[in-house]
């Protein structure tokens, strides 16, 4: 399944991240001493590290219940998609009602029931930036409910990509502004990050346990980038493209995306 936990070599190294992690852990013990739920809204550009992130927290806590599901890139997403990726690893009553013909109040009560069976739980539902109507419909119902499981739910999405109309970014104007609902935003790697991450005095060991480790996007970040590039801020003609370009139609979006990407420039 893509985004599934795996075994992070202890030669790897999370650049910069210890703050966003030391957060999840406080959020998780917290979880563990009321016996309420946390919701986490975790934002991020793409490739910023989000994915590491996650699957380094669930590996320091093997011994929780982690339910894992991800959204896809698709122009039709698929119905509940992140909730079927969890209904087929856990079966019980999430897998008996139908997965993506279930309704989204029946989904949350049976996701409630079984994250009430194994304390604590972690669960997972990575790029909701994609996710269809029925399950932000379910992230709406567990922002609500979330309070009655002993879970941290975490949801990561690219903030970059929400424009005003955004479905998601409705869904966040509407969450309750209690202690249940926190946010956690990763921001780039600094000039130092990502020089280390590129410095060729690395044994190759620690490469090899990085590339196996690392995702792709943070591997090209530090391979295609220059350390004085990476600590540049957002300049305001590409904020202004970006803006434009998250208002524009798909179609109307894919030259000005192959232009600013360098395709046209070779």
């Amino acid at each position: 399944m893509r985004g599934s936990p795996v075994v992070v070599a202890a030669l790897s190294e999370l650049m910069e991240r210890s703050g966003e992690l030391a957060a999840l852990e406080r959020h998780l013990e917290n979880v563990r001493i009321s016996g309420t739920g946390r919701f986490c809204m975790l934002a991020g550009e793409a490739g910023v590290g989000k994915t590491a992130l996650l699957r380094r927290f669930s590996e320091q806590h093997r011994g929780a219940q982690i339910l894992w599901g991800a959204c896809d890139p698709l122009f039709t997403p698929r119905p509940l998609g992140p909730l079927v990726d969890i209904a087929a690893g856990v079966g019980g009553e999430l897998a008996r009602l139908g997965g993506s013909q279930a309704r989204p109040y029946e989904i949350v009560s049976a996701l409630v029931n079984q994250l009430r069976q194994r304390s604590p739980a972690i669960v997972v539902l990575e790029d909701v930036h994609w996710a269809d109507e029925a399950t932000l419909d379910v992230l709406r119902l567990l922002s609500l409910r979330i309070t009655s499981a002993p879970a941290l739910l975490i949801a990561s999405y690219r903030d970059d990509e929400l424009d005003r109309s955004h479905p998601l970014r409705l869904l966040l104007g509407e969450l309750p502004r209690d202690e249940s609902i926190v946010r956690i935003r990763l921001h780039p790697l600094s000039a130092a990050a990502v020089a280390a991450m590129a410095s060729p005095a690395t044994s190759s060991a620690k490469r090899r346990a990085t590339r196996s480790s690392q995702p792709k996007s943070l591997r090209r970040q530090a391979m295609s980038r220059s350390p004085q590039r990476c600590a540049m801020p957002c300049s305001p003609v590409r904020r202004g493209c970006r803006r434009t370009l998250a208002h524009s139609s798909t179609w109307s979006r894919w030259p000005l995306r192959r232009r600013s990407s360098g395709y046209w420039r070779r």
